[in-house]
Parts: structure tokens; C-alpha cells; sequence
């Protein structure tokens, strides 16, 4: 029995022991929509405080920003622009006209209805043009500062971790420094 419980032990020592291993704390990190750095928890919207400190990922995250910014604008205009244009195309004339006064080809204001929806074919084709361009400008940004931040020398001393590990002589405690 004992030999069963300190094999189970070991195993779950051993299946779990990179769980609880320390994170470099001068490398970017992602993790279920949040960015830790240094310590600090960044939102995806707060980024561009931490890539103050690199030029070039700022840069693609000024892009990224831009083009969001431009998907957002476009694809509101389309959704106006297109159901803007339905309704005034599916209205005949104004309720309270007598049957003769209706319009029975087109009206003016149908007219104005089918420019707006051909509009928002244009503004429709620039919101499918502007997501792609942010999401490869945010990955740019990302990688670039990942790279940033690998790159430079550790200022102060090396941390210290202590690991439970194989070693030469067998199982036991490793100071890695």
C-alpha cells in the first residue's frame, strides 16, 4: 500500500512539475485576453503603454489601431447605408395619399433607396479590406516586441529557480541560476 501511494505521489509530482514553473517576466505573455508584463496586467486596449518602449511595435500597433478604427467607421456605415436603402425602397408612398396619388413605378425616394444599398456595397468591401490589414498589423506588433524583449540583457542578476529534477545522481533539487 505504501508503495502504491508513494508511486502515485511521484507521479503526480513528476506529471506536474513544469505547472508551477516561474514565467519570465521580461517577455510579453498572453493569456485568456490579458498581456502580462513586468509584472503588470495589460488589457488589449492598454497595449500601446507597454509598446511605448519599442518604436517599431508601436508602429504597427498605431497601424492596428487605425485600421480598427476604419472597420469599425465602415462597418457601421454599411449596416446604415444598406438598411437605410431597404427601408426607403420598400415604402411605396406616404400612408395617408388616396390610391390614385401613389406611385406605381418608381418614387423618388426608391431611388434614393438603391444608391444607398450600392453604397454599401463599397463601405461593405472597405470593412472586409480594413480586418485582415489590423489583425496582421496587431501580430506584427506583437512579435516584434516579443522579439524586443527576448533580445535584451537582464539588468541586476539572473534569477534564481529551484526546480524538483533529474539529475546525475538520481532525483533531487535543482538551483538553476
Amino acid at each position: 500500500m505504501k508503495t502504491l501511494i508513494l508511486f502515485l505521489a511521484f507521479t503526480f509530482l513528476f506529471s506536474f512539475q513544469n505547472a508551477f514553473s516561474q514565467i519570465d517576466k521580461n517577455v510579453l505573455t498572453k493569456s485568456k485576453g490579458k498581456f502580462y508584463y513586468q509584472d503588470k496586467i495589460y488589457k488589449k486596449k492598454e497595449l500601446g503603454e507597454v509598446f511605448k518602449l519599442h518604436e517599431p511595435s508601436l508602429k504597427y500597433y498605431k497601424k492596428h489601431k487605425k485600421a480598427k478604427k476604419v472597420f469599425k467607421i465602415f462597418g457601421i456605415s454599411t449596416l446604415v447605408l444598406g438598411g437605410g436603402g431597404l427601408i426607403l425602397f420598400s415604402i411605396d408612398g406616404p400612408p395617408n395619399q388616396s390610391e390614385g396619388d401613389r406611385c406605381y413605378e418608381f418614387c423618388p425616394h426608391q431611388g434614393l433607396g438603391i444608391y444607398m444599398m450600392i453604397a454599401s456595397w463599397f463601405t461593405a468591401a472597405s470593412t472586409l479590406i480594413s480586418f485582415p490589414v489590423s489583425r496582421k498589423n496587431y501580430k506584427k506588433s506583437i512579435r516584434s516586441f516579443n522579439n524586443y524583449t527576448k533580445s535584451i540583457p537582464k539588468v541586476g542578476g539572473n534569477s534564481l529557480k529551484l526546480n524538483l529534477n533529474y539529475t546525475g545522481n538520481g532525483v533531487g533539487l535543482v538551483l538553476n541560476f
